[in-house]
């Protein structure tokens, strides 16, 4: 989609629209996942990776915004990568897992605004022995375009002992994070719908 283009919103979005706006504080639309990596990449790699997904997928730099009272997407073309690095690799392995579960819980609890883009976050974590955490946080609006989702990282089997994201109440998913898996690896992207 062209940079400026807008377009209205699928049914579904219109209806995660809805509610995010009568419900503006809540993150009951933020999905995060986490997944630790086995090496730490450089600040550099990590922002220019998430700029080339950025710029491959269209729904990673839309907002939605209101025309003649009706919800419509705009694609706002580049803009900088929501990368934000906590560096904990000084602390104790034990502190570190239970400081980057914090820090991930805390941001999937502030919502993601739909009228500001980029409509996601990544937090980039440092931990000890050179490993490196990465939990990325999508508005659920985003996540149910036409098509496989735009991104979705899992954390293998046997990591942290839940599959993705836990779940709320009600069977839904929700903002808040998985624990930080005890065992390393990357999860692979997969494409899927919830």
């Amino acid at each position: 989609m062209p940079q400026g283009t807008r377009v209205p919103l699928f049914p579904a979005q219109a209806r995660i629209w809805y509610f995010t706006r009568r419900f503006p504080e809540s993150a009951e639309y933020n999905l995060f996942d986490a997944v630790t990596l086995a090496e730490t990449p450089s600040e550099e790699q990590l922002a220019g990776v998430v700029r080339t997904l950025m710029a491959r997928h269209d729904a990673l730099r839309l907002r939605i915004i209101e025309v003649d009272g009706e919800p419509a997407q705009e694609d706002l073309g580049s803009t900088e990568p929501p990368v934000r690095w906590y560096d904990l690799g000084d602390l104790e392995p034990a502190a570190a897992r239970a400081r980057a579960t914090a820090v991930i819980e805390e941001s999937a609890a502030v919502p993601l605004r739909t009228d500001e883009a980029p409509m996601f976050r990544v937090l980039a974590l440092r931990l000890p022995g050179g490993r490196a955490m990465l939990a990325l946080g999508f508005h659920h609006v985003i996540t149910e375009l036409r098509g496989p989702r735009p991104l979705r990282v899992r954390a293998r089997p046997g990591g942290c002992g839940r599959r993705g994201a836990a779940r709320a109440r009600h069977g839904r998913r929700c903002a808040r994070a998985a624990a930080p898996p005890r065992a390393g690896g990357v999860g692979g992207a997969a494409a899927g719908r919830t």
